[in-house]
């Protein structure tokens, strides 16, 4: 999964509290939250207290290539190419989930996702869309999951 980590001090983006949910290490599968260096990953990773593997993609187009950042060139002019059209994204980086296969010929990207279709990944949201009101985002600024905390920010 591609993960936007714009807040070094707070670590990750938006959402960032329901990753432990999203983020694991199976086989060949590893999380590529985006622009962080390795120590900036690895401080997160221990306030979270999680041990599954981060790699980072810092200094690479791995996330441009995959079309979850975007040059200041595309936000302008509506030109990246960002869930599967030519468009204006919201920012300049956002959410994917990519998987890859590798055998004998090659590495293989067989399976992007974007926007909402990353929910399926997010266990609290299956029990929070069972509910009467939902996930109750309506309104929510600066976006929908502004109203989720990391867990250790939530007051008793």
């Amino acid at each position: 999964m591609t993960r936007p980590f714009r807040d070094q001090a707070k670590g990750g983006g938006p959402g960032a509290p329901d990753e432990k949910f999203r983020q694991v290490d199976i086989g060949k599968m590893h999380q590529r939250p985006a622009g962080a260096r390795e120590v900036e990953l690895e401080a997160y990773k221990r306030r979270m207290g999680w041990s599954f593997k981060w790699v980072s993609s810092f200094g690479s187009d791995f996330n441009y290539d995959l079309g979850v950042s975007f040059t200041p060139e595309q936000m302008a002019d509506g030109s990246a190419p960002w869930n599967y059209a030519r468009q204006k994204p919201f920012e300049g980086e956002t959410v994917g989930i990519s998987v890859f296969h590798q055998d004998p010929s090659g590495i293989f990207h067989t399976y992007p996702c974007y926007q909402r279709g990353v929910d399926m990944l997010n266990g609290a949201y299956h029990y929070l869309d069972l509910t009467p009101k939902g996930r109750d985002e309506a309104g929510q600024k600066p976006h929908a999951q502004a109203w989720v905390r990391r867990r250790d920010e939530y007051q008793d």
